[in-house]
């Protein structure tokens, strides 16, 4: 669901507070980065995601350039099924029917992912086919 930017004024002008996390009918959750408290919980989801892993980027296994160990200033939140048309499709849940979702990852990894989607958290039967870059030098 694209966010209508004359819509924030509008709920201001009349007293309504915007959503920090608005559900969607599907089940989707996706924090509202334009307000506070939605980056506030975006943030945390983060930090959840980066502990789950023990400080190792999400897709360590599957990127050739990933150093593996992940600071929690360079986390990103790395959207497994990824975002698509324009955010259409983004989930910040962190996890989904019992089972982990999603994860932190460096920025360059999630670049270099891009919109791949890659079973890192384990939910598909048939194995995950890794994304890999050209190498650089040494083989």
């Amino acid at each position: 669901m694209k966010i209508n930017p004359s819509v924030e004024p509008y709920r201001i002008r009349i007293g309504m507070k915007p959503e920090a996390i608005k559900v969607m009918d599907d089940g989707r959750e996706v924090c509202n980065l334009r307000t506070v408290e939605g980056e506030r919980i975006y943030d945390a989801r983060i930090e959840e995601m980066w502990h789950r892993q023990v400080a190792v980027c999400c897709l360590s296994r599957y990127i050739r350039e990933c150093p593996g160990r992940l600071e929690l200033s360079e986390a990103t939140f790395e959207h497994e099924d990824g975002r698509g048309m324009g955010g259409g499709h983004r989930d910040d849940r962190t996890w989904k029917d019992g089972k982990r979702y999603n994860g932190a990852a460096h920025g360059l990894c999630n670049q270099l992912k891009g919109s791949r989607r890659i079973d890192y958290n384990g939910r598909d039967q048939n194995g995950a086919q890794g994304v890999t870059t050209p190498s650089r030098g040494k083989s």
